[in-house]
């Protein structure tokens, strides 16, 4: 199945999709979404030059601020390139490292089909947030339906129940989210009883 296809069927059928790619390898999963951290990186960056050329027109407009308003335009254009290579790296160090925290979870919740099919799903599954993460505000939404979209792909590749892989996902998600909170707990009030 092609980049188009498999990201259209994603999309439209994930089911059938995700079943299509038990025998894709690891290679496959991370090209595929190597190819789609590039695309979002573009975009994003675009967006990001958008608003920061914005920025500055509006910034133009005040009297003394000409020497920060280039300067702004300077960085906005110059960080087009940075965003993109780091949208591709971090994408692929998050899918590697964010594959095992949450392949120790699938394993604690029954999944036994290995760490790849792990990533597949996260890597196949991450396809709407990958169209519309770009995108201010409305990438909300595809992080919803990506993560909704990862729960189907644990529960096709690693063939358990979606209870279980809902509660993989879950306690991949909210454990760290608990000790975040915990820490900002604990450090706001050290820091107001000081």
């Amino acid at each position: 199945m092609g980049f188009v296809d498999k990201a259209k069927g994603l999309l439209l059928n994930p089911t059938k999709t995700f079943q299509g790619s038990k025998g894709d390898s690891l290679g496959d999963a991370l090209k595929y979404a190597a190819v789609w951290f590039v695309i979002l990186g573009v975009l994003a960056g675009i967006v990001l030059a958008a608003v920061i050329g914005a920025l500055a027109s509006m910034y133009e407009q005040l009297p003394g601020l000409g020497q920060f308003v280039d300067t702004l335009s300077g960085w906005g254009y110059a960080l087009v390139p940075v965003v993109i290579v780091m949208t591709v790296i971090g994408g692929i160090i998050g899918l590697i490292i964010g594959g095992a925290w949450t392949h120790l979870w699938v394993y604690v919740c029954g999944g036994r089909k290995g760490y790849g099919q792990t990533v597949k799903a996260l890597a196949y599954g991450g396809t709407p947030g990958y169209v519309l993460g770009w995108i201010p505000f409305v990438n909300f939404i595809g992080s919803l339906w990506a993560l909704i979209l990862s729960i189907l792909g644990l529960r096709e590749l690693h063939e358990i129940s979606t209870g279980r892989a809902v509660a993989a996902v879950l306690l991949a998600v909210l454990i760290p989210g608990i000790l975040y909170a915990a820490i900002i707990a604990s450090t706001g009030s050290a820091t107001l009883s000081s």
